[in-house]
């Protein structure tokens, strides 16, 4: 055996299963997601439901946070920590280091801020600066470095501390501090977007209940309230057929003959340049057949956004996503790209009737390999069929609630088994008056900002939380 084709089927392998995985979930949650747009009043509902855990979250967030400054503060005001910067630069630097970090979080948004057990923090420590050496290094690598340091400097060998010891417990807590932080990231953006999909769908279900007074609020009405129903059910349905159509095409795909319907295409776009047709027809059927890649592709790419597995790499909007989060997901889009396209070729049985193409040629150097081979690509799909059932039964929320993970449906499945309608009423008030108090306590703040800047007064900008 060479070492290539196995290298490629290993990896051929492990990115098909996460298609499998990723692709099942997505043919059934995103059809389901459109149809549920189209119900703003539903939707508002779930939305109420979903704030109280991102609230709680974000409450969680904040603390733990705080907790993290809190013993950084202890330990900077140490007498161990103290004896220590006095005789060495090393624990200088990453003192430093660790209180330039924790300073982009000492000042939190003002709806961040009050959420603090105490609003007005201790400064405790933060006066130090990083110096020029420390600007131009990377603070992680220098930490780690630090870390692995085993013989103590000659002028800390006459004390009665080690040095190595005051250094470690500020790398854990440097790197307590920077997971605090991005999980505070995370818990914003997560409230941010429950908050504007409040606002869009509040605001669509407050023109639907209005009285129409003119011509122009009627045409606003119709076209916000029934064209958008009607465009987000159409989509619905086209998404139900296409997700069909995958479906049938992956669990077919097996099988000695085709049984397609993309399959059919893609033999009647071949017969057409055989029988060398206008350029126009082959042209628009060759553009047809890009449609089922780009609906695979999105099944596939909008699920491993989802996922919660991987909290600290999830994807935010509003540029608040980390340097790791964007890297982590760019890796694995890279990674699925191409067992996707093998998988897209195989679904199509491109090479039974067109003949074999490159990329196809190169994949078939996986066929000295027994089991994980091109054969393996066959018979896998079929597993599609049965993830695509449990997101259709909601098994994976279900799963998730067992384990004590967030799902966003995890949270509506456990209400839903509430034997007490009052406590899901009960759990429906107290979200609407949270998204409510968060949008007044957001107006508030600018117009407060607004003011300031009219009355030319300087002031410092904390940001918007959303």
């Amino acid at each position: 055996w060479r070492v290539l084709p196995i290298l490629m089927a290993l990896g051929n392998t492990y990115g098909l299963m996460l298609v499998v995985v990723l692709l099942g979930y997505g043919l059934v949650a995103i059809p389901r997601m459109l149809m549920r747009w189209a119900r703003p009043r539903e939707e508002l509902k779930r939305v109420y439901l979903l704030s109280n855990k991102a609230d709680e979250w974000l409450f969680d967030a904040v603390w733990e946070l705080q907790d993290t400054e809190d013993e950084i503060d202890s330990l900077l005001a140490s007498a161990n920590h103290t004896r220590a910067v006095q005789n060495h630069s090393d624990v200088q630097y990453c003192t430093d280091e660790l209180i330039a970090a924790k300073a982009k979080t000492l000042v939190l948004p003002p709806l961040l801020q009050s959420k603090r057990t105490t609003n007005v923090r201790s400064r405790r420590g933060s006066t130090a600066r990083p110096t020029a050496s420390a600007a131009t290094s990377s603070p992680t690598h220098k930490f780690a470095k630090l870390k692995k340091s085993e013989e103590p400097s000659d002028d800390l060998e006459r004390l009665d501390i080690d040095y190595r010891e005051v250094i470690n417990e500020m790398a854990t807590l440097h790197a307590r501090l920077k997971k605090a932080q991005n999980n505070l990231d995370n818990a914003r953006a997560n409230f941010s977007n429950i908050l504007s999909r409040y606002k869009s769908f509040a605001r669509l279900v407050e023109i639907e209940s209005q009285a129409s007074s003119s011509i122009l609020a009627s045409t606003k009405k119709f076209g916000r309230t029934i064209l958008r129903g009607i465009m987000f059910r159409s989509l619905g349905i086209l998404s139900i057929g296409m997700s069909a159509l995958v479906l049938w095409s992956e669990c077919t795909m097996m099988l000695p003959f085709n049984l397609s319907p993309f399959g059919f295409l893609v033999q009647d776009g071949c017969e057409s340049e055989a029988q060398e047709k206008s350029d126009l027809y082959i042209f628009v059927e060759s553009v047809s057949l890009s449609f089922p890649l780009m609906y695979i592709s999105i099944c596939v790419y909008w699920s491993l956004m989802k996922v919660t597995l991987f909290t600290n790499f999830k994807l935010n909007g509003n540029k608040m996503s980390s340097a790791v989060a964007l890297v982590f997901n760019a890796q694995y889009f890279i990674r699925m790209q191409f067992p996707l396209g093998y998988n897209f070729l195989l679904m199509f049985k491109y090479n039974d009737k067109c003949g074999t193409t490159a990329f196809s040629k190169l994949m078939s150097n996986m066929d000295t390999v027994p089991f994980f081979g091109t054969g393996f690509s066959l018979y896998a799909p079929l597993m599609i069929l049965l993830f695509s059932i449990m997101t259709y039964f909601n098994v994976y929320p279900r799963l998730a609630t067992l384990v004590g993970m967030d799902h966003e449906d995890a949270i509506l499945i456990a209400l839903d088994k509430c034997e007490v309608e009052d406590e899901v009423e009960e759990k429906l008030r107290s979200g609407e008056a949270l998204l409510v108090h968060q949008c007044q306590k957001e107006n508030d703040i600018d117009c407060i900002h607004n003011t300031e800047e009219e009355s030319g007064i300087e002031q410092i900008s904390f940001g918007r939380f959303v």
